[in-house]
């Protein structure tokens, strides 16, 4: 049976667990059914498992409205998804939110990363809007370099920050092509 929960987060926030042995998220959404996230508030994956996520998609659709989205380190230390789309048939559009990961140092940030292994044809991912840190989605993620955003709208640089290493890293904003900023 499928099922589309709609969440408004109301200023809240929400942790997904810490578990060494385990893949661990704040939400999974699997095959057939729907997440949709509106408002502010904090969707953290935490950090402490064999891999963290804020959203893990098992073929299943996420439409991201708002909030802020963030994830520590894995067990071992190392850098871990904001959003990992897992299997075949995943679905997953950002109209809007904050996307925040830790680098380890690193200058690349994997705020969405794709499964090694799901053909590009295989999942979709369109980007709308959003403020991502440290990570330009028109450059796909680590293994696949795919635009995720959307025709008709652009990522540019808007700042910039300091990683919990020093190093200075950029922040991203998606608008539409014919948005001026002020």
């Amino acid at each position: 049976m499928s099922k589309t929960i709609k969440i408004t987060l109301n200023n809240k926030t929400i942790s997904g667990p810490s578990d060494s042995h385990n893949i661990t998220s704040a939400f999974s959404v699997k095959k057939g059914n729907t997440l949709i996230i509106n408002g502010e508030g904090v969707i953290d994956g935490n950090s402490g498992s064999i891999r963290n996520t804020a959203i893990l998609i098992k073929g299943g659709n996420v439409i991201i409205n708002g909030g802020t989205f963030k994830v520590g380190n894995n067990v071992a230390n190392n850098a871990n998804p904001c959003i990992l789309i897992y299997e075949d048939g995943s679905k997953l559009e950002i109209n809007g939110g904050e996307f925040h990961a830790k680098t380890n140092g690193k200058k690349w940030v994997p705020i969405i990363d794709v499964r090694n292994g799901i053909k590009q044809n295989r999942y979709n991912v369109i980007i709308k809007g959003g403020t991502f840190y440290g990570y330009n989605p028109e450059q796909g993620d680590d293994a696949m370099i795919k635009n995720f955003v959307a025709e008709g709208y652009k990522s540019e640089p808007t700042d910039y920050y300091i990683d919990e290493k020093g190093n200075k890293m950029i922040i991203y904003k998606v608008t539409p092509i014919n948005y001026e900023q002020s």
